[in-house]
């Protein structure tokens, strides 16, 4: 399986004739936890903007027939994505925060696919705070998201999606020798591990967390994020109280992707893509880093 016909790509390779990758003028970060908004007021970010447009259509459509829900809510989440789009103007000018375990964040307004109209806007500067935090860290990233954001030496482990200096290669499996990991992260990424490949295999979750415990260093810490109503077995973890991980919940309050830390009763049974389109509540999961800085 190519990555651009499986869900864990997150954009589709150049090579494979798809559209270029974005330019050093928008959307694209060469120094750390920088959150500046593409411009709005030229006409290169408007074509991204129908091109991002595009490309969200083409994703819901590959994840609707993946997990055949009904067509009504396929043409109601896209006409969703497309007013999101449409709105991506006036929300690149919006300067909301939301809270997340006692500390503020901007929401990440980046115009890499659409970015703000999903859960990346709080994905992404809550992972680069925790990254910020271990200032100095090994640092594994497993699922390629955070380096289409920011620039910092780590190790990113992708099984499909390929980019310089990612290594191809299941998690499960992955074995970097005698190396380990003062922290890992891994960006609503876990959730595919086992569902959204050639071979199901519900257990595959489980092991995939413990092959990230064995990566660690003494002392090192794993966080990781889902989308929740996706996989049930991801599902399970995320509500069992058997579960050997700390939780935290966000759950998407509205049509501007306003998002607001919760308690667990409030976002059990959620549903992916609807009544928003992607996920509309998350899990941030964290094991591991006795006595480790977490972002407080």
């Amino acid at each position: 399986m190519t990555p651009k016909e499986n869900p864990r790509s997150e954009r589709p390779t150049e090579e494979e004739g798809d559209r270029p990758a974005p330019s050093s003028s928008v959307g694209t970060y060469g120094t750390h936890f920088t959150f500046d908004c593409p411009s709005t007021h030229d006409s290169e970010s408007v074509v991204r903007q129908i091109a991002d447009t595009l490309w969200m259509v083409k994703e819901l459509t590959a994840r609707y027939r993946r997990h055949s829900f009904p067509w009504r809510d396929f043409l109601a989440n896209v006409q969703l994505a497309l007013r999101d789009q449409a709105r991506a103007l006036d929300l690149c000018g919006r300067r909301d925060r939301f809270s997340f375990d006692n500390r503020s964040y901007a929401y990440a307004m980046d115009g890499y696919h659409g970015g703000w109209t999903g859960e990346r806007t709080i994905e992404i500067p809550i992972f680069q705070e925790i990254v910020k935090l271990r200032g100095g860290a090994s640092v594994l990233e497993v699922g390629n998201v955070l380096s289409h954001y920011s620039s910092f030496p780590h190790v990113i482990v992708d099984k499909y999606e390929r980019g310089r200096g990612v290594i191809n290669e299941d998690i499960v499996t992955f074995d970097p020798g005698e190396q380990r990991f003062d922290l890992v992260v891994s960006i609503s990424t876990l959730e595919h591990v086992g569902l959204d490949e050639p071979e199901r295999d519900p257990s595959k979750f489980d092991r995939a967390l413990a092959r990230i415990r064995d990566l660690l260093s003494p002392g090192g810490e794993c966080w990781f994020s889902v989308p929740l109503g996706y996989n049930p077995v991801v599902d399970r973890h995320a509500f069992s109280p058997e579960s050997a991980f700390e939780r935290y919940y966000l759950r998407r309050e509205n049509l501007d992707n306003s998002w607001r830390q919760c308690a667990a009763s409030e976002v059990e049974g959620v549903l992916f893509g609807t009544p928003y389109p992607y996920a509309n509540a998350v899990m941030i999961g964290r094991f591991g880093g006795s006595g480790a800085p977490s972002p407080r």
